[in-house]
């Protein structure tokens, strides 16, 4: 969750990245592992691996040209990776137990026919949630540090409000509390312009990236 210009930037680049389309419709990438402290899809891992092995890569310089490649393409594949599990979450329990079990036993040759893609609703109402949630992590981030200027066993320090306000302040200036408070504004904009452009596309298509928003 970042700023709103960065965002949209990054966003764009999704709509127009022909990989990411791509990836959004192959099976996702369940299994992730630590590469010298870079999180990596599995399945490339063993793909470099492999390419290690059989001399497909020979010097450290072609090594560390194909970390820095995995590097770049991290941030497309974590994307993916998240639209995922936005439709694992639409899943009823026994369809999600079904791939639970597929994924336990290692079978995930029809996995991606299996795993449902978010429908336009979908996406929408989690979007809406996840507005939802910003403003409660403000206001709870607002509440837990309330405590400071309203915990009766705080008070008994300060022999009046004054000495208090002169120790802490405010609440209400309190940086930490601004901070969120304009993260948090931040995203719950920029999520009512993203749902905003997504209700100007086709509500009938089941990937709204698909279309041009």
């Amino acid at each position: 969750l970042r700023c709103p210009e960065r965002e949209n930037k990054e966003f764009e680049k999704a709509e127009n990245s022909q990989q990411y389309k791509a990836l959004l419709r192959e099976p996702p990438e369940i299994e992730w592992d630590n590469m010298g402290g870079f999180l990596v899809g599995h399945s490339k891992l063993e793909d470099l691996i492999d390419r290690i092995e059989t001399g497909g890569i020979r010097s450290w310089d072609e090594l560390h040209r194909e970390y820095h490649r995995l590097s770049l393409e991290y941030e497309e594949d974590a994307q993916a990776f998240a639209w995922a599990v936005l439709g694992y979450l639409s899943l009823d329990s026994e369809r999600a137990s079904a791939i639970n079990v597929a994924i336990a036993k290692g079978d995930t040759s029809n996995l991606g026919e299996q795993w449902p893609k978010p429908s336009f609703s979908e996406l929408i109402s989690s979007l809406e949630a996840a507005k939802e949630l910003s403003c409660a992590i403000a206001q709870r981030v607002y509440a837990t540090r309330a405590k400071d200027w309203t915990n009766p066993f705080r008070k008994t320090t300060f022999r009046n409000e004054n000495e208090q306000l002169a120790v802490h302040g405010r609440i209400e200036d309190n940086s930490a509390i601004k901070d969120v408070s304009r993260e948090m504004e931040s995203i719950g904009a920029e999520i009512d312009r993203l749902i905003s452009r997504l209700l100007k596309s086709d509500p009938k298509a089941s990937h709204p990236q698909d279309g041009a928003l």
